[in-house]
């Protein structure tokens, strides 16, 4: 591929692609569970991983003992969730380096993301790369996941640029399948979560990377 730098934009995922976030997903349920006294089933977070938080919490209410309704469940989670977005969350090392040296060589800059806007918004603020960015876009907003890539397209015309001059990291295959399928030139960023895709997200990704002190 060619040099990052000779593109006219750049979109970033944020969980697990420029947040370090990931592994808080990943322990969430089984850290409500055993806040509540349960021990839960070593693989209750697997389990878990697909649904969203409605669906999880009626598979608490239904499967462990926890005097709680659903909706008391899922304002819990989701205030633990804020609570480490706001307070916690930290870029993953060099992010901030690599947004800067993007900005000043003026490669424009998105964040698309499956996280609430506000807590996006929120953190990105708080560990200083908002400034670097154009705009913060979720797939609420866009009505999709991103298995559609209208986020990515939404993007890039917010941007002002073209598929072919817009490059995209992400972290997760089924992103970077969506995205190479429309088009789109993908780095892929290593995470811990993703770890064991590794092999076949080099293979589907025009570059990868372990860290972002590759590209700084």
């Amino acid at each position: 591929m060619k040099d990052i730098k000779d593109f006219e934009a750049v979109i970033f995922d944020m969980d697990g692609t420029i947040l370090d976030s990931m592994g808080m997903w990943a322990s969430l349920g089984s850290d409500f569970l055993k806040s509540y006294g349960v021990n839960p089933p070593s693989d209750i977070d697997d389990i878990i991983m697909p649904m969203g938080m409605y669906e999880s919490a009626k598979y608490f209410v239904n499967n462990f003992d926890i005097d709680l309704t659903v909706e008391e469940i899922v304002k819990q989670v989701y205030a633990s969730i804020e609570n480490q977005y706001k307070h916690h969350l930290q870029l993953k090392p060099f992010v901030y380096d690599y947004f800067k040296s993007l900005h000043e060589k003026g490669i424009k800059m998105c964040v698309a993301t499956a996280t609430d806007k506000t807590l996006a918004e929120a953190v990105l603020k708080r560990v200083g790369a908002l400034e670097f960015l154009e705009f913060v876009i979720t797939c609420d907003e866009v009505g999709v996941g991103k298995e559609q890539p209208t986020i990515y397209l939404k993007s890039v015309e917010g941007l002002g640029s073209t598929v072919e001059n817009t490059v995209i990291f992400e972290d997760a295959i089924h992103c970077i399948n969506t995205a190479k399928k429309a088009g789109f030139t993908v780095v892929g960023v290593h995470d811990i979560s993703s770890a064991k895709h590794m092999d076949m997200l080099k293979e589907k990704c025009d570059k990868y990377i372990m860290g972002y002190e590759e590209l700084v």
